[in-house]
């Protein structure tokens, strides 16, 4: 996948002159070109996805700074919930407000799941014995956990970069279903508000192109892999 970081692109942009020479189809190009070097989707689907589909999964958002504003947030979770509510592949989808909402009415539970979330940001780890029992509080079986966040770079023009980040785990075994980050340099001509909202949310809507084509296409896989095994007793 072509990657490159957002000054070259916005410089890109900047020489990018239309003159009578550069007809429409190279300025479609253009864009086109511009488009996909602002996409630095990394991800990890388990090979074994196939049988957990079609499980009840509850969606948990996190940031762990303040510099995205609640506003910007909200907008991304709605957008997650719009397009994960009737998604196929998901047996029941419980909302950010209907997992905030059990989780406020059980506060020992609540302050496990925040050590839970932190403790796996840093370290990737998912402690079964906390995410067993919110499974078994809210039936569920999968947890979707997302994070919208700036970090620290010590290489891009502000000092920071956008992270988008989706996990998907078992909570009754801990194993991790998937796995999608959106990493992206913070300019000087996206610090500007309409314009860092723009990209946080095509970053969102790339990863959630990306989380259900990935279902998609283990179910197609699963499937064929079955009918191979029922054609042997044949």
């Amino acid at each position: 996948m072509l990657e490159l970081s957002d000054n070259r692109i916005m410089g890109f942009v900047r020489d990018f002159k239309v003159t009578p020479r550069r007809n429409t189809w190279q300025i479609l190009i253009g864009c086109l070109f511009i488009l996909s070097a602002c996409s630095e989707f990394q991800g990890y689907v388990n090979p074994n996805l196939g049988p957990h589909l079609y499980k009840n999964v509850a969606m948990i958002v996190s940031k762990s700074t303040n510099s995205i504003e609640s506003a910007l947030l909200e907008e991304v979770t709605q957008r997650v919930e719009q397009r994960l509510d009737n998604f196929s592949y998901f047996s029941e989808f419980y909302s950010k407000s209907q997992t905030q909402s059990y989780l406020q009415q059980h506060l020992p539970l609540q302050l496990q799941m925040n050590q839970f979330e932190t403790t796996f940001a840093l370290t990737g780890i998912s402690d079964k014995n906390i995410t067993s029992q919110f499974g078994k509080a809210l039936h569920v079986e999968q947890l979707l956990m997302i994070q919208v966040d700036e970090l620290p770079c010590s290489e891009c023009d502000v000092g920071k970069q956008l992270l988008i980040k989706f996990n998907l785990v078992d909570v009754f075994t801990g194993t991790l279903l998937w796995r999608g980050r959106v990493l992206k340099e913070l300019v000087a001509e996206n610090r500007e508000s309409s314009v860092f909202r723009t990209m946080v949310m095509q970053s969102v809507e790339l990863m959630l192109d990306e989380f259900t084509s990935s279902f998609k296409a283990s179910d197609q896989s699963w499937v064929t892999n079955n009918f191979k095994k029922m054609a042997i007793f044949i």
